[in-house]
């Protein structure tokens, strides 16, 4: 997991290098790949630590957890950002499909009881032993 974190690391330095696409596509790229080198660091953290009662294991599972979480749904919101580019540059729309802004506020929900879930249990719940455990909740996500 974590070769392939550093492929996604340089692909996101090699997306911030090249001039063949505009310098607003190029970020969108480049944190496309940034983001999921840090969600395969996360997933690997959070396995890494899964049983670690300490104090760095407690956070370690909370912390990567909630990030594995977050960069899910912040890898589909990199996308639109995507694809609102290649619509507003590349087919010239003066109004962006009704489909990205459906996604754009999905994204904010999502974030937001992700928030949430973190001080309800909604998607997931750590046992005494400091084990990650899904609640019923966890198919909102």
């Amino acid at each position: 997991m974590l070769f392939l974190s550093g492929i996604c690391g340089i692909l996101a330095f090699l997306a911030m290098q090249t001039k063949t696409l505009s310098p607003r596509r190029r970020r969108v790229l480049a944190l496309l790949e940034l983001s999921a080198m840090l969600l395969l660091i996360s997933d690997y953290n959070a396995y890494a630590f899964r049983g670690d009662s300490s104090q760095m294991g407690y956070w370690m599972v909370r912390v990567s957890n909630f990030l594995v979480y977050f960069l899910k749904l912040y890898l589909c919101h990199a996308v639109t950002l995507y694809l609102y580019d290649l619509y507003e540059n590349d087919a010239k729309l003066e109004k962006m499909p009704r489909r990205l802004i459906v996604c754009e506020a999905l994204f904010s929900i999502g974030v937001v009881l992700l928030v949430v879930s973190q001080f309800t249990g909604l998607y997931y719940t750590f046992d005494a032993q400091n084990f990650y455990q899904r609640s019923p909740g966890n198919i909102i996500c």
